[in-house]
């Protein structure tokens, strides 16, 4: 009757034992699922640039949803000048990958803007590109006098009209 005892009750702490395992690699499955669902694609377009005055980058995106680019689907980032080269970091909100992006520096109509070099980051994946390859995958408007043999421009007043941009090629975006 002892034995029997005994067998019962080690039948029934193995069991609770098992239970608490079992709680425990739920809660442990659980919080991995909570640290893969904040784990989201973040893109980051880096350009490294020297300006000639203080100016400000703004970076629009469009996604497959927008129909127009907005203000509201932007982010900028101020540079300094004279002539530091420095690189621009735009991180765009997580998960999203744009279909198209817009680059637009036009507070300052004297200002003289040299590419270095870009690089557009996604997650642990970076593509980059020199300054000579810049204008392969983004194309300037009518606002922006571009200088092949330096990758610089500077920016020009069109019918009393002053708009300066880049336009993502689709090439960048299939990249």
């Amino acid at each position: 009757m002892m034995k029997k005892s005994v067998l019962i009750f080690m039948t029934i702490y193995a069991c609770k034992s098992d239970k608490k395992n079992e709680l425990k690699s739920q809660e442990i499955n659980k919080t991995k699922e909570a640290i893969i669902k904040e784990e989201k694609d973040q893109l980051s377009p880096n350009i490294n640039t020297k300006v000639s005055v203080d100016d400000e980058f703004i970076v629009y995106y469009l996604d497959a949803d927008d129909d127009e680019i907005s203000t509201n689907r932007s982010i900028s980032k101020k540079v300094v000048g004279p002539e530091i080269q420095q690189v621009l970091i735009s991180d765009l909100p997580k998960d999203l990958l744009p279909i198209r992006l817009m680059i637009k520096t036009e507070n300052n109509k004297e200002n003289k803007v040299d590419i270095i070099d870009a690089k557009f980051a996604l997650n642990d994946v970076d593509f980059d590109f020199s300054e000579d390859r810049f204008f392969d995958y983004f194309m300037p408007n009518n606002y922006i006098a571009f200088y092949n043999a330096t990758s610089s421009y500077t920016y020009k007043t069109v019918d009393g009209k002053f708009n300066p941009s880049f336009l993502s090629r689709r090439v960048l975006i299939d990249k």
